[in-house]
């Protein structure tokens, strides 16, 4: 009995020491909370591919500003990422920055120097840097295409070395282009707008019924489309005329005249 009552003291000590404990460590309950929550690997992964995505959309809805945002916050989470890097150029390259997309291809390709895709955009690039004004660098970074281009506002008739690149990857144009046939035979219209759409291009339905025979191919364009109409040049085989159409025309309208019935062989078509 003697025993139980010495141990009292000692229980009922230990009793307030163990519920005094919060007063002595008055901050020991935050630490769960603000301790930093390490994300693991696939974490990382799935935040950087929302970003990414979230640039294709911005691209596609043509918000650059958004979709550069976005490049940024992806490269943020993955500096070395190759579809990251890839997508920088193309977006600069639609705002006419050519000097900064040169860049970053150059950073893509030193990540994956096999990537067909940023060859491909970097030879697009080239090309299209050598139909553009060279790059000012007093414009602002977010600089439209039609300001970054010197296009005057008279026609001009262009003859340029084929190609088959279109601008499809970088969907320089918003919508199909248009196309009319004023060659004065039949079909010649179909047989070219079968020909763009294997080199990439998206092409409408020939436009209605044959126009009044015209003697030289017309390209004409909205100013904000300038650098694919030039594209569209370069792919055509022959002579073309370009006139910018000022707010006329909603997109680019291509109306091929009897200079064009000498295009079969382009087409890849036999005559008999």
């Amino acid at each position: 009995m003697g025993k139980f009552n010495k141990a009292i003291p000692l229980v009922l000590c230990l009793s307030m020491v163990m519920l005094a404990g919060c007063s002595w460590f008055p901050h020991e309950h935050r630490w769960a909370s603000i301790r930093p929550v390490t994300a693991g690997a696939e974490t990382a992964i799935d935040i950087e591919e929302q970003y990414y995505a979230g640039a294709v959309a911005a691209i596609d809805d043509r918000d650059y500003a958004k979709a550069l945002d976005m490049l940024q916050a992806a490269r943020a989470v993955k500096a070395q990422d190759v579809r990251v890097l890839n997508a920088f150029g193309v977006v600069y390259d639609k705002l006419g920055r050519f000097d900064l997309s040169a860049r970053y291809y150059a950073q893509a390709e030193a990540v994956d120097p096999s990537s067909a895709i940023v060859r491909s955009n970097l030879a697009y690039s080239q090309s299209l840097r050598g139909l553009a004004a060279d790059p000012q660098t007093d414009l602002p970074q977010l600089a439209v295409v039609s300001q970054a281009v010197a296009v005057s506002s008279q026609p001009v008739v262009l003859q340029l070395a084929a190609t088959d690149t279109a601008p499809v990857r970088l969907g320089l144009i918003g919508r199909p282009l248009d196309i009319a046939d004023a060659t004065g035979q039949r079909d010649n219209a179909e047989v070219v707008r079968v020909a763009l759409i294997r080199r990439g291009w998206s092409v409408a339905p020939v436009a209605g019924r044959p126009l009044p025979r015209a003697e030289q191919t017309v390209i004409a364009y909205p100013a904000r489309n300038v650098v694919a109409a030039r594209a569209l040049a370069r792919t055509l085989p022959g002579s073309v005329r370009l006139i910018e159409c000022a707010g006329t025309c909603s997109g680019i309208r291509l109306t091929l005249g009897a200079d064009a019935a000498g295009w079969s062989q382009w087409a890849g078509v036999r005559r008999g």
